[in-house]
């Protein structure tokens, strides 16, 4: 039967009488394709046994039995480890094409990242979309934001809304640089993330205070953005930041509503928004310059790629302005 199903015959001889009946029992699984049950029996090493135990927890799918085997290069024992890590992942809600994507190693890691108390597997995987697999970084957002997923996925959608300066989860990642690992509640993780984005948004595009008054606006996505109106002529310092007048367009209307005009050092063009934000995370790591002495403000200074930064804290030490100084001194 075997030999009539296509299993090379030196491979029939070689088996013993037992082997050779655990093999003929697997003729179904896999189709009656002897070539298929010849890859099979030689990537568990002609022990029939065990591969049919692999095709029963793989629901009775050979062909996923196999794929299983061939990533794990021949480890039996991995192929199992990987296959039972699978089976507990789809129970838990994860998408069976996005579980037999992973390797046998990326299985077990994220095996370990599915919290006990909380077995939201689609979440889990709607978050490793979001930070592209990177398991070390899903690992460290749950560490610091224990057992929730789902919290951790709307909160990585919720940090990308602001002006395109990476990912959502590039911006939880600087969060949790400032603020430290954790672990931290969702109300006070929440509150982080929405001062993230509100500092980050007023760097880069400005925000109108309540005063009427434009503030902020620093990167050099401004000089072509739609949403802004420039005054004048832009000019170019030696370190290659712009000094710009520009106007935000507050209502695109009709009629426009635009805010009052505002001169501004940007950042040199060619830098994104993500350099923009990098040079202020940078700066404002460096040690304390100069503090104010009515309400503890603290400046922080620093050079970033040719070009002299500037950071501000508040007397909490949160950052409240972070801008580009055109190679003029700036003190409180």
């Amino acid at each position: 039967d075997l030999r009539r199903a296509g299993v090379p015959p030196a491979r029939v001889d070689a088996m013993t009488a037992g082997r050779l009946r655990a093999a003929k029992d697997l003729l179904p699984a896999v189709g009656n394709d002897g070539h298929k049950l010849d890859e099979l029996l030689t990537l568990v090493h002609d022990d029939a046994a065990k591969a049919a135990e692999l095709i029963r927890k793989a629901g009775g799918d050979a062909d996923r039995t196999l794929a299983f085997l061939r990533n794990a290069g021949g480890d039996v024992a991995k192929a199992e480890a990987a296959l039972d890590a699978a089976v507990e992942l789809e129970r838990a809600g994860m998408d069976r094409a996005f579980v037999d994507a992973l390797t046998a190693d990326d299985l077990a890691a994220v095996k370990k990242l599915l919290p006990p108390a909380n077995q939201d597997g689609a979440a889990l995987q709607r978050v490793l979309n979001l930070c592209n697999k990177d398991f070390a970084r899903v690992e460290r957002f749950l560490k610091a934001l224990p057992g929730q997923p789902a919290d951790l996925e709307r909160l990585i959608g919720e940090a990308g809304t602001a002006p395109s300066a990476g990912s959502g989860a590039d911006r939880i990642a600087r969060v949790l640089d400032r603020i430290g690992e954790g672990p931290h509640s969702v109300p006070q993780f929440e509150a982080e993330v929405r001062a993230q984005v509100k500092i980050d948004t007023k760097i880069l595009r400005g925000e109108v205070n309540s005063g009427g008054k434009l503030i902020g606006g620093h990167s050099p996505e401004i000089l072509t953005s739609p949403d802004f109106r420039i005054v004048g002529t832009p000019t170019t310092n030696a370190d290659g930041t712009v000094v710009a007048k520009f106007r935000k367009v507050l209502n695109p209307g009709p009629p426009e509503v635009l805010s009052t005009p505002k001169k501004s050092t940007l950042a040199p063009r060619g830098w994104t928004d993500a350099d923009v934000l990098s040079a202020g995370d940078q700066v404002a790591r460096t040690p304390v310059r100069q503090t104010r002495a009515t309400d503890g403000a603290t400046l922080h200074t620093g050079t970033v790629n040719g070009v002299d930064w500037v950071v501000i804290k508040d007397a909490s030490g949160r950052v409240t302005s972070s801008f580009p100084t055109g190679g003029q001194a700036f003190t409180l």
